[in-house]
């Protein structure tokens, strides 16, 4: 998939699924000599929010989960039923960028970021600060990445459904990056009609949209236009 002229590969990680930097957790070495890898696959960072977020996971100073088995993640596969009440928990946008981590990435890849401001005036303060904070940084990347405009997460009270009117105003504060810009949708939850309008707007490069399939996410991402 090329945005803006830059192959961002085949297959986007959900948000998360390898952690804020790509370093995964602590199951995948396990089970790497079962065939399980991240090859071919483009990462995008676990969200991150303007503030700092404890949410339901405790993490470590390097921002990996603290527990191996975290009791706000539940999975029956016998009953095909899986719980993620993570709550969104990371150290904040500027904690992650001080790690330089991001920075010093070499493939290109994507950054998550959400806003769960009360109001629809505050998000939108909230996004026009990560802009400006990620802008701030934008020189000092190694590879060129998109930011993912989290929308979806179903760990927030908010209604999906207005969250999906604002997203205009979000690629706006996010544009002054001037990198591709991906809004991100539930399938269960976003008015389809409403996510295709977006092929309208010039600064939507492209849309992820994702849902649970028994004990597993499928994601799915359309350029747009």
């Amino acid at each position: 998939m090329k945005l803006r002229g830059i192959d961002f590969g085949n297959v986007l990680g959900g948000s998360g699924v390898q952690g804020f930097f790509g370093e995964g957790y602590w199951f995948h070495p396990v089970l790497a000599p079962f065939g399980y890898s991240f090859d071919g696959m483009t990462l995008v960072s676990k969200t991150a929010t303007l503030l700092p977020r404890k949410g339901n996971m405790s993490l470590t100073r390097r921002f990996t989960p603290r527990w191996p088995l975290a009791r706000c993640i539940k999975v029956k596969r016998n009953a095909d039923a899986i719980l993620n009440a993570v709550g969104l928990s990371n150290p904040g946008l500027a904690a992650l960028l001080a790690t330089r981590k991001w920075q010093k990435l070499e493939k290109p890849f994507g950054i998550s970021v959400m806003s769960v401001a009360e109001t629809p005036e505050q998000r939108l303060d909230e996004e026009c600060a990560m802009a400006y904070i990620l802008r701030a940084h934008k020189d000092e990347f190694t590879a060129p990445f998109f930011v993912q405009i989290n929308k979806s997460c179903p760990n927030t009270d908010e209604d999906p459904h207005v969250l999906m009117g604002e997203t205009n105003s979000s690629l706006e504060a996010f544009s002054i990056l001037d990198v591709p810009l991906m809004p991100k949708f539930s399938v269960a939850s976003a008015p389809i009609a409403a996510v295709m309008e977006l092929n309208d707007n010039e600064l939507c490069d492209s849309i992820q949209l994702h849902e649970l399939r028994g004990v597993y996410l499928e994601t799915r991402t359309l350029t747009a236009r």
